[in-house]
């Protein structure tokens, strides 16, 4: 990709950024050849991660695509979510399931399998924010607050799609209570899934930078 160019003028971004690893959310060690920075491998995850999130907006913001594709003699693909969407809207009733609410416990006992230390104390359930929203977990890791919104495997789409949506407002809540904490801002918001990301959705999923973390199976774990 960088010797592809379209002017003297135009730098393409590293689209490399986009492809990250399913444990750590960041793309692998050889990002650091595509970038051109030297100390990324020596950054900590949350620096890396600050990084990574200007990099996919320079990418998502690169208006010549398009003429990329043309000169590689490639198709654009388009995915249309507008159905899933406009499903996503419909208010939800009835309470909650009984598949949710024991996913969500089992998720609130084994921070393991969203990848977080084994050693954190049990997430706090149906943790209110200061909007009166609420966030179905929420786990405390010293200054890091971690919050995770869960999916059972009865979930359908539209339900899945909303909740990358609730996991956007959920990361801007918690890190504004921080701020009128006086604390600096730092949290992490994770969709966990009892089932499958669709296929579909891993555009807007990295859109919008949110972390995913499907096919969590309950009988893999051990309960604390």
């Amino acid at each position: 990709m960088q010797e592809l160019s379209l002017s003297n003028d135009i730098r393409i971004p590293a689209i490399q950024c986009i492809a990250i690893s399913k444990r750590t959310n960041l793309p692998g060690d050889g990002i650091s050849w595509f970038i051109n920075i030297v100390d990324y491998n020596t950054r900590s995850p949350s620096q890396q991660k600050e990084f990574l999130d200007a990099m996919l907006a320079e990418i998502y913001l690169f208006p010549y695509w398009r003429e990329v594709l043309n000169v590689l003699g490639l198709d654009p693909i388009h995915i249309d979510l507008q159905e899933d969407l406009d499903k996503a809207t419909i208010i939800q009733s009835g309470g909650e399931s009984e598949s949710h609410r024991k996913f969500k416990e089992f998720v609130s006992k084994n921070p393991l399998v969203l990848g977080l230390k084994d050693s954190l104390p049990d997430g706090i359930l149906e943790h209110v924010l200061p909007s009166a929203d609420v966030i179905d977990i929420l786990f405390i890791d010293q200054s890091l607050k971690i919050g995770v919104e869960v999916k059972s495997h009865i979930s359908p789409p539209e339900d899945i799609l909303r909740g990358i949506f609730q996991c956007v407002k959920y990361k801007h809540l918690i890190e504004a209570k921080q701020i009128i904490d006086n604390e600096l801002p730092n949290s992490r918001v994770i969709l966990a899934l009892e089932g499958k990301l669709p296929e579909k959705f891993t555009m807007a999923k990295n859109l919008l930078g949110i972390e995913v973390i499907d096919n969590i199976q309950m009988s893999k774990a051990k309960l604390k």
